[in-house]
């Protein structure tokens, strides 16, 4: 089913809905009417241009009753007809969904709410409050269609997902250089459907949403979660989960990506594509750092072997200098840096740390240079994995809680 035909489909329900008694009786107004909207169709296909025109805008005011009769008229042998049809359609479902969405947004319990596509999904995810529900009418807006097939048919929303997903991830390049933002509603749409359990994304599919998470507007939106605005916080928090969601759902070449978000936003669903980054080492080792400071970040004790298996991998990440003094960063060394982290411990502990590095675990706050810390020397580096071998044989020593 299209999106079209499940819009026609709630129509003709609505209509049962309200007119449950009358049966197949047709009063005369109710004809009249028909014969009204049938004369105007013809004229849609006018000779007269000013005819054509003042026979749509009158079509588009009669809205919805006409809705059916434009539906069969959109396959009329006159291509003039056909095209009018379309257009006058199109306005009415516009001015429809501005009726409902309106509606919709003036209570917490509307007659809209079994109405609007995919909202009974929604609202079972995020909950029904004022925030959610204006978080619902941009997605509406801004992915209407996607949203009613994702109720229609899963198996179409899916692959129409991976369409949008395309076209979005083209149209990210293009605003970029423009300096604007795609809207909040339209990334917080396509991500609410790829994290339904009945859509089955591609990892392209999620490696492409994924890409928008670097979009000004998702993450306007989620620093606003220290606010006072307790509608701002509410938003944040949405727009962090539908994010995790995607995140929770990669693999491939959608890891890496998760990965990195995970650590920018914060996010603990970054730690099974994280798991999965360190199962299987991507080819540019450097995503390693962000896949084990995530670990480091969400992990637990019976993380600490995933990193221990790199205590061995001499490959050399970068080099640093401070003060003069010149560091290798091995893989080895971010492995330690982040088991370290994962443990609760003091870097400064095992490594000689710039005071950038140091300030960076005294705040708390995530970042691959805590990570990128090494060693002038072999020895140095043999006394810090020793240090880390005495810490593991007292921790082993210790009673089981």
């Amino acid at each position: 089913m299209s999106s079209r035909q499940a819009f026609t489909a709630s129509i003709l329900s609505l209509f049962a809905t309200l007119s449950p008694a009358l049966g197949d009786v047709t009063s005369p107004a109710e004809q009249t009417g028909a014969t009204e909207v049938k004369a105007l169709i013809a004229q849609l296909g006018d000779a007269k241009f000013a005819i054509r025109k003042s026979a749509g805008e009158k079509l588009a005011k009669i809205g919805l009753p006409a809705y059916q009769a434009l539906e069969e008229a959109t396959r009329d042998g006159d291509r003039e007809i056909r095209y009018r049809a379309e257009k006058v359609l199109s306005v009415i479902r516009q001015n429809d969904l501005n009726r409902r969405l309106t509606v919709f947004m003036a209570s917490l319990d509307s007659p809209e709410d079994k109405l609007l596509p995919s909202w009974p999904r929604f609202k079972a995810v995020h909950g029904n409050t004022s925030a959610t529900r204006g978080m619902f009418v941009e997605m509406q807006r801004a992915e209407g269609e996607l949203l009613a097939q994702l109720e229609a048919d899963p198996r179409q929303a899916t692959d129409l997902l991976g369409k949008r997903a395309l076209a979005l991830a083209q149209d990210q390049n293009r605003l970029n250089r423009e300096g604007i933002s795609l809207p909040l509603g339209q990334i917080a749409a396509v991500f609410f459907v790829a994290s339904e359990p009945d859509i089955k994304p591609t990892s392209n599919t999620v490696a492409l949403l994924l890409q928008l998470g670097t979009q000004q507007s998702l993450r306007a939106a989620t620093v606003a979660a220290g606010s006072s605005d307790k509608q701002a916080t509410e938003r944040a928090v949405m727009a962090k989960s539908l994010l995790a969601s995607v995140i929770a759902r990669a693999e491939d070449s959608a890891l890496t990506q998760a990965v990195q978000l995970a650590m920018v936003y914060d996010l603990k669903e970054g730690l099974g594509p994280a798991l999965k980054v360190l199962d299987a080492p991507p080819r540019i080792r450097f995503y390693l750092q962000y896949a084990m400071l995530v670990v480091a970040r969400f992990g637990n004790d019976s993380h600490r072997a995933v990193l221990e298996k790199f205590f061995t991998d001499t490959t050399l990440l970068s080099t640093t200098s401070t003060k003069g003094v010149r560091r290798e960063v091995q893989i080895r060394d971010s492995a330690l840096a982040a088991s370290v982290l994962l443990s609760k411990q003091a870097l400064k502990d095992y490594f000689d740390l710039p005071e950038n590095v140091a300030a960076l675990q005294a705040a708390g706050t995530p970042s691959t240079t805590t990570l990128n810390v090494g060693f002038e020397n072999d020895e140095r580096r043999t006394l810090a994995f020793r240090k880390w071998d005495e810490f593991k044989a007292k921790k082993a020593a210790e009673p089981k809680k």
